[in-house]
């Protein structure tokens, strides 16, 4: 017996079952499992794996446990590629919890470590193909027909997200040492035009066109995006940081950007190809954009914020990531220069001065900032530099390895919205490129 199953209770139960008779053998805890735990055994020359909850389970774990189970056996005969259901247990009178048994396959758990074929760029990019086709797969199969009708609540999902989550969130005040804080959903986001998430759609959709991973609807939405920066850039909108409407520089330099790099994806294309016609358009466009950018050059040769407002922002490091322009180029270097001496304190990175205060008087340092000033330096060849950064802000996670929106600088704590998936993204982004060699 291991600490997490009585083999000899585990036998009697399976021999009531009808499994083949004979012992519970060769135990082994397997690893990546954190909220369930997995234990492969043996029993009359057959490998199975069983699920159960974690030695100090959740609320509802063994409910979890149990709905699990009723997905794997409606999957049987779909083509999905899935563990085999042999048999579930709700009586907690068995092993003190329910669980599922499995027929073992063999592989890797990725939440552990890659298959050794991964260690190439053709291996990864296959993982992530085989991962889409079989997400697609799923998708596909019936779950009225597979049994699955009464399993979930599918109209209204979205709505009960909101007080779900925010009842996780209040949960936190019954631990001791919690520091407080509100939960608040929802902002501005539904009533504003944002023109620099149309740039940043269209980055997507070129590195996915690069891997030849676009389909024909994909390159449709592309041309939709591109057709909407193309009636809109001349609004102003509320920018990266959801602010007041202006002509904001960093909206105007993410759609060159994304412009550029959708039109070389399509010309690398095959001819005739979806977006190959495009191609022309969109750079015509991002030349357009990059053309009206002379009011948005400060009298020190840097980028500033919009022709209105003269002060240096951290969102204004993105383009010399993306590669709108050469990171040589002087407004870019003089950003950077700006940015480095006027919005950073102790290795953070602050968005932009928003008074005459210090910097931490105003607002936390944004992680995300920080993980742009690593790139930065990246692309400008000083590796060192860009270590730095890196570490200062990829050690601001909290215990649970979240990472936060802000940063407080001085009172070393996390600030701002929990988790922030746009710096886990930044976080994500940064490792893959600091892994690169020097380069936009």
């Amino acid at each position: 017996m291991i600490d997490l199953i009585d083999a000899s209770a585990l036998a009697g139960w399976l021999d009531a079952q009808g499994f083949p008779p004979g012992p519970v053998e060769d135990l082994v805890e397997l690893e990546g499992g954190t909220q369930n735990l997995l234990v492969r055994f043996c029993r009359a020359g057959t490998s199975y794996v069983l699920r159960r909850p974690s030695r100090h389970p959740r609320p509802r774990a063994g409910e979890i446990i149990l709905r699990e189970a009723r997905v794997l056996e409606a999957l049987a005969g779909t083509g999905v590629p899935h563990p085999g259901w042999a048999a579930t247990c709700a009586d907690e009178s068995v092993l003190g919890i329910p669980f599922v048994i499995m027929r073992a396959v063999d592989g890797v758990n990725p939440m552990v470590r890659l298959p050794s074929y991964a260690a190439a760029a053709a291996g990864r990019r296959q993982l992530g193909r085989e991962a889409a086709t079989e997400l697609a797969r799923i998708g596909c199969v019936d779950y009225v027909a597979a049994g699955l009708a009464d399993f979930g609540r599918p109209d209204g999902f979205l709505s009960r997200q909101v007080p779900r989550w925010r009842a996780e969130w209040e949960g936190y005040r019954r631990l001791p040492g919690y520091p407080g804080g509100t939960a608040q959903a929802g902002n501005r986001v539904t009533g504003q035009f944002q023109l620099d998430g149309l740039g940043e759609a269209l980055e997507l959709f070129a590195a996915a066109g690069r891997l030849d991973l676009l389909a024909e609807e994909n390159w449709q939405a592309a041309t939709i995006a591109a057709e909407a920066i193309e009636k809109r850039w001349t609004e102003p909108d509320a920018g990266i940081w959801e602010l007041e409407d202006r002509h904001w520089t960093h909206s105007r330099l993410a759609c060159v950007s994304g412009l550029r790099s959708l039109a070389v994806a399509a010309a690398n294309g095959p001819p005739g190809g979806p977006g190959h016609r495009q191609g022309a358009r969109w750079s015509a466009l991002a030349d357009t954009l990059l053309a009206s950018l002379g009011d948005a050059v400060h009298p020190t040769g840097r980028w500033q914020r919009s022709p209105d407002d003269g002060r240096v922002d951290a969102a204004l490091l993105v383009p010399v990531i993306r590669g709108t322009l050469p990171a040589d180029d002087p407004r870019n270097r003089a950003t950077v220069r700006a940015v480095t001496a006027e919005l950073t304190e102790d290795g953070y990175v602050y968005r932009f001065r928003h008074d005459a205060r210090p910097l931490h008087k105003s607002e936390g340092a944004f992680l995300l900032c920080g993980f742009w000033m690593a790139q930065v330096a990246q692309a400008c060849g000083d590796t060192t530099a860009a270590a730095r950064w890196f570490e200062r802000s990829r050690a601001a996670c909290g215990p649970a390895g979240l990472y936060t929106e802000e940063y407080d600088v001085r009172q070393r704590q996390s600030r701002g919205n929990l988790p922030q998936a746009f710096v886990h993204a930044g976080m994500l982004e940064c490792a893959v490129r600091l892994s690169a060699a020097p380069g936009p």
